[in-house]
């Protein structure tokens, strides 16, 4: 069957959601023997606070991390209130806390809407979780890998927190890697050595079982062990791979979790192979197919489109800067940012 000449009663109209519009004369594919739809990359999209709470409304996640629409001055943003006892208290009181505004342009497709609310609840819990990890130190408790640190004073100050600046003692036994894992707790949990293997390329191996604590919030960490991979023996090589591993559960836990109209997109279980040939029938196929005066259209719109995301470039350090990175990298394809090259773009 032409796939620019499907029966359009096949295309379901309750797919297009509020805020979007195909473009004129835009091809429909085929996608099962009696389905069609206009792919997104064919469409217009004009958002609004209204639109995108559409979209929102859709998604499903923890019941902790409510997603708030809203708008201001510059536009609509999309900003998490996470439901949960504050972490650096003791009571059993729960909170709300906010994260910060994603700015949502009103073109924006609406799956990059979707991947925004995606990308901001992983950033929210990776937050969060930076600040469970609780290290035993010096007779007091530290969480050295939160977001809350002062990096302008550490930068003024670098040389005091280079590794060599401090006891970084290696590791010499398995005994010494006990007594720093004993030392940590995350969302309460404890964690303890299963083995210790050094490869022939001389980087270790260590497995390490996890103890949840059977009020923890993070649901991730039940029946779950880790391998650290690391280079050498240290305390710091250790922590840092130990905080790695948990940042890529909580991704995981996130992956398997979100999902818009109860699809987990981005679950391990959606098959690549299915992704791959779905972009190749509604992309390469159907741009073969089209007609010239839709591949006119579709590229004036991807155009105008592109032409309201360019920067500006300003009088001040920071603008200098980029004008030399620009100018050093020669010729460029795409649009110049505003005040570069005023009204013109690269060829």
């Amino acid at each position: 069957m032409n796939q620019t000449s499907l029966d359009k009663n096949m295309i379901e109209e309750s797919a297009l959601l509020e805020g979007e519009a195909p473009m004129p004369g835009a091809p429909s594919v085929l996608i099962s023997d009696s389905k069609a739809c206009i792919p997104q990359h064919f469409m217009t999209f004009q958002h609004d606070r209204q639109s995108v709470e559409e979209v929102v409304s859709n998604i499903n996640f923890d019941e902790d991390y409510l997603v708030f629409v809203d708008e201001d001055k510059a536009g609509v943003f999309i900003q998490l209130g996470i439901v949960g006892k504050d972490n650096y208290r003791q009571d059993n009181d729960k909170k709300i806390v906010y994260g910060r505004r994603w700015r949502v342009e009103a073109t924006l497709p609406t799956s990059e809407i979707i991947q925004t609310v995606f990308l901001a609840i992983k950033s929210a819990r990776e937050h969060e979780i930076r600040e469970l990890f609780k290290l035993s130190i010096l007779g007091g408790v530290a969480t050295p890998f939160n977001n809350h640190h002062d990096l302008p004073m550490m930068a003024n100050y670098s040389d005091q927190f280079l590794c060599q600046s401090h006891a970084n003692n290696k590791l010499q036994s398995d005994f010494s890697i006990t007594d720093l894992l004993a030392s940590i707790t995350y969302d309460n949990a404890k964690f303890t050595l299963i083995d210790i293997e050094q490869r022939h390329n001389g980087t270790y191996l260590i497995d390490i079982q996890i103890l949840p604590f059977f009020q923890g919030r993070l649901s991730e960490l039940i029946n779950k062990t880790l391998t650290l991979l690391v280079h050498e023996l240290t305390a710091n090589a250790v922590l840092h791979e130990l905080m790695t591993q948990l940042v890529q559960l909580s991704n995981r836990y996130v992956e398997e979790n979100f999902k818009f109209k109860q699809f987990a997109r981005f679950s391990r279980s959606v098959s690549i192979d299915a992704i791959a040939n779905t972009s190749i029938l509604t992309r390469s196929n159907v741009a073969k197919e089209a007609s010239e005066s839709f591949k006119t259209i579709f590229k004036n719109s991807n155009y105008e489109t592109d032409i309201t995301r360019v920067p500006s470039i300003h009088d001040s350090v920071l603008g200098c800067a980029l004008r030399n990175r620009l100018k050093s990298f020669g010729s460029l394809q795409g649009i110049l940012p505003k005040n570069f090259l005023p009204n013109k773009s690269v060829d």
